[in-house]
């Protein structure tokens, strides 16, 4: 009888403290998993911005065309691209930016072009859209913009042009920096900084902020 006791009070030893750690993480995780996703995501491009390109090609939903300024598009004919798609470009002519953008922002997407959080909206959706672009490759012209310069995200669907607002340098954790929790359709473009310097771990972020101006609503 004294046996089956022990037995009983060290089952419950070690089921107790491990059903209340499932619990408490359980708890953290749905709670902070907004807040770490977008962090997670950003943490790619504290890697060396020379990280080696292995030439691995990546699937594509883009095809150059031209489209008339229609207000709307039904989401019928929007193809929701799945990660590592490009299904995008993103240009701004003054600064010489014309890159691809990808949907995903892994450090091999992030070897081909620029890369999209997924956390974040697709062009239409009138919500934000987070962008990220190595320093020293595809957004090095990004430093040379300017409030009032137009960047143009060309889709499958439609096409849309954002006017820059603001531009900031801002620490890489400042998680006010990348709200996505916005009901307006904001374009934030990211990149390590400074450009100049080349190194594994970069803290700041040089931020561009756009609102868009035009493009079709997706209904």
């Amino acid at each position: 009888m004294f046996i089956k006791l022990i037995k009983k009070v060290m089952v419950a030893l070690l089921i107790v403290p491990l059903l209340f750690c499932a619990l408490e993480y359980g708890f953290f995780y749905f709670t902070l998993k907004p807040l770490i996703d977008p962090m997670i995501s950003m943490a790619g491009l504290l890697v060396s911005d020379s990280a080696i390109d292995f030439g691995d090609d990546l699937d594509s939903i883009y095809v150059e065309q031209d489209f008339t300024d229609r207000g709307t598009v039904p989401l019928s004919e929007v193809v929701i691209p799945y990660v590592g798609t490009y299904y995008a470009r993103i240009e701004s002519p003054r600064v010489g930016l014309s890159v691809r953008l990808y949907w995903g922002d892994s450090l091999k997407i992030l070897r081909k072009g620029a890369g999209q959080y997924i956390g974040s909206n697709l062009p239409g959706f009138k919500k934000p859209l987070l962008i990220a672009g190595h320093n020293i490759t595809t957004f090095n012209p990004i430093q040379n913009m300017i409030v009032g310069d137009l960047i143009t995200i060309k889709t499958n669907y439609g096409q849309y042009i954002y006017e820059v607002y603001e531009i900031a340098i801002k620490k890489s954790m400042d998680t006010e920096a990348f709200n996505l929790e916005r009901s307006e359709e904001i374009l934030i473009m990211y990149s390590c900084y400074p450009f100049h310097i080349l190194r594994s771990h970069k803290y700041d972020r040089f931020i561009v902020y756009g609102r868009r101006i035009s493009g079709p609503d997706i209904k």
